[in-house]
């Protein structure tokens, strides 16, 4: 874990590009597409690995599955503390 063992860190990523820019659209949460360019900038880091050192668990955010990825999350984080040494 990182952060020194005080912060379990998940990244959620959208399906693909077409999926961020509909749910960004979706709410008016983009009106001028800047956050939708900064997601595919970001898109691009995660996936040349900049973000490793910083994320514990990256998933993809699968439409109408919230329950699967908490459930995920939840494993994961609760293995994770698992490993921790005291």
């Amino acid at each position: 874990m990182h952060y020194s063992k005080q912060i379990y860190t998940v990244y959620l990523q959208p399906d693909n590009l077409e999926e961020l820019k509909q749910r960004l659209s979706h709410d008016n949460r983009d009106k001028d597409g800047k956050r939708y360019k900064a997601g595919i900038q970001e898109m691009h880091n995660l996936l040349a690995n900049k973000y490793d050192k910083k994320i514990d668990l990256k998933l993809i955010n699968k439409k109408n599955c919230i329950q699967q990825t908490a459930h995920i999350i939840y494993t994961s984080f609760i293995k994770t503390v698992g490993n921790i040494k005291k």
